[in-house]
């Protein structure tokens, strides 16, 4: 592990409140973090090169550069994936998200 050789310091800080949406990506994880605290709640290992858009109920919409599309509900669990025929190259667009009425741009 390398040695750090400076010391963080805080520059500033606010309250910003308690937001809806707590996710993070990192290399090729999804995570959903509390927000008090940092824990994180549960994390996905996903595709490479992956880009997330967040929907109503803060479901959570990924593309990924091979061409699958994913589904994530707030537990982490995959509600659907479908594997299209053609490489993506930025995010989902969410256009509507009910339980019969939904359509997704990519």
């Amino acid at each position: 592990m390398p040695i750090l050789k400076w010391k963080p310091r805080i520059l500033w800080k606010t309250n910003i409140g308690i937001p809806i949406r707590n996710y993070i990506t990192a290399g090729d994880y999804l995570y959903k973090m509390e927000v008090l605290g940092g824990r994180i709640r549960w994390r996905r290992k996903l595709c490479e090169g992956f880009s997330p858009s967040i929907g109503a109920r803060d479901k959570v919409y990924v593309s990924c550069k091979n061409g699958e599309v994913i589904a994530i509900d707030t537990s982490g669990n995959v509600l659907w994936e479908v594997r299209l025929n053609r490489r993506i190259m930025d995010r989902v667009i969410v256009h509507s998200d009910t339980l019969n009425d939904y359509a997704l741009y990519v």
